[in-house]
């Protein structure tokens, strides 16, 4: 299935990347949703929340942990 992603400025990296959803993090990651809490709760990977509650992960931060 094709999920939409943007790009945006990370709030961590300081630079435009490519943004996907947290259900594509998901996958990237090859884990689940506890895991993604795990890593975004620790800083590990970053993300962003758009105004109506859209959670965003910076694609770059998925490969860098």
């Amino acid at each position: 299935m094709f999920e939409r992603n943007l790009r945006a400025l990370c709030p961590a990296c300081g630079r435009e990347t490519e943004m996907v959803t947290d259900d594509e993090a998901v996958r990237i990651l090859n884990g689940n949703s506890s895991l993604l809490r795990f890593l975004l709760n620790a800083g590990t990977i970053h993300s962003l929340q758009t105004v109506n509650g859209n959670l965003w992960v910076c694609k770059e931060s998925l490969f860098c942990r």
